[in-house]
């Protein structure tokens, strides 16, 4: 029998992700597979089962192991010699450059730093190896409270086009987010001046992880400064931000005043589903229309939309209107984990909808709550909102 090899999870997404890439074909069903087949016989002259495919994809039940030799098709694919070339540059790391990192905020001559990545105004991060280190640094620069290198850092644009780039920024930024979450007062202040003309702490920093239970505090102060500004990049966001902030401090006219501006503008039909999701609930809880949402998700083109719409309108409906109100319209989807959530933030967004579905049944005293609960995996809850989620998972977790 061919040599079995176990894959973990990383490996299994990146096989995931780069087929789909390379190919331009998102695989969901079946028939998508057969897309991906021919694609491979076309261009490598490589024929691969519909079975293996499907498999990979989890389309039918996985043990996640695979064959040598089909690892050693995909790495050719890929455009690798074989399996161990790919598997080395998966778990590829430069033991003494992340080494040195963790003895950087110690070092007092920063001559020695060379890292080559950071040298140029656009960030690239290419692998997990280069975001584990990127962590490092940024721990590194925070505890040694070096405000030149954060602001270069933080500064710098990178290709927001890169999805795969995406996730790792997200994960190694990740310790600016926990230090304002904490309080830091240093970090909190910087990242205030740096707004709104720096790239990473937008986009990572104050969009990303959104910290609801701090809107009076820094990122509230955040959020009025970005306000302030006529360059910043997303007006409605700031908007549903500061109608929230209202709202938590019981400004109720203030708040439906914001809504109104804000239903004013154009183009509101092609912003992000979160903020659909956001802006659905602020007109059914201050206005008890639901137009807008019902609107939205007729339009939806995947699954990710929909549970992103749900997630975000359902929280707030149910955090400033009324935590008992069944939500009818999550019975309109049958969402079932699907492969277009490729990413780790993605990832996380399916886990805290599932929360949030699985709150929903039980609301309605239906039992498949249970059969829900039992699929969420906490590793995956973000940043933002945890304190929320957490609390309802383990409401969740005191029924049986």
């Amino acid at each position: 029998m061919p040599k079995s090899v176990r894959l973990s999870k990383f490996e299994i997404d990146f096989l995931r992700n780069n087929l789909q890439k390379i190919s331009g074909i998102k695989v969901n069903q079946s028939s998508d597979c057969l897309l991906l087949q021919d694609f491979i016989l076309k261009n490598h002259a490589i024929l691969i089962s519909i079975s293996t495919l499907r498999r990979l994809f989890e389309l039918v039940p996985s043990n996640q192991t695979s064959s040598l030799n089909t690892l050693t098709i995909y790495s050719k694919i890929l455009g690798y010699q074989d399996w161990n070339e790919l598997s080395k540059k998966l778990s590829q790391s430069s033991y003494e450059e992340t080494n040195y990192l963790l003895l950087y905020s110690f070092l007092k001559d920063k001559r020695y730093f060379n890292y080559q990545y950071l040298a140029i105004d656009s960030l690239d991060i290419s692998t997990w190896a280069e975001a584990y280190q990127l962590f490092i640094y940024c721990n590194g620069i925070i505890s040694s409270k070096n405000e030149q290198l954060i602001s270069e850092l933080l500064s710098k644009s990178y290709n927001s086009a890169n999805k795969e780039q995406y996730d790792y920024l997200m994960f190694a930024l990740q310790p600016f987010c926990l230090a304002a979450a904490a309080h830091d007062e240093f970090i909190i202040k910087i990242i205030q001046r740096l707004l709104p003309n720096a790239p990473l702490a937008l986009d990572f920093v104050l969009y990303a992880q959104v910290f609801d239970e701090q809107l009076n505090s820094f990122y509230g102060d955040w959020i009025d400064e970005l306000a302030k500004s006529e360059i910043h990049r997303n007006e409605v966001f700031v908007t549903l931000m500061l109608i929230q902030k209202a709202m938590e401090n019981r400004e109720t006219e203030k708040a439906r005043l914001l809504l109104h501006q804000l239903t004013r503008k154009d183009g509101l039909t092609a912003i992000h589903p979160i903020l659909k999701g956001r802006l659905a609930a602020w007109l059914f809880i201050l206005n008890n229309d639901k137009t807008f949402l019902i609107e939205s998700l007729s339009k939806v083109t995947n699954d990710l939309e929909i549970l992103e719409i749900l997630q975000f309108y359902s929280r707030l409906v149910w955090q400033y209107h009324d935590s008992s109100i069944y939500i009818e319209e999550f019975e309109w989807y049958d969402i079932k984990e699907v492969n277009q959530l490729e990413s780790f933030y993605n990832k996380g967004k399916f886990e805290c909808f599932k929360i949030s579905l699985a709150w929903n049944l039980k609301l309605k005293n239906d039992q498949h709550f249970l059969f829900i609960r039992s699929s969420i995996n906490p590793n995956y809850f973000h940043i933002s909102n945890l304190t929320w989620y957490e609390n309802i998972y383990a409401l969740l977790l005191k029924d049986e």
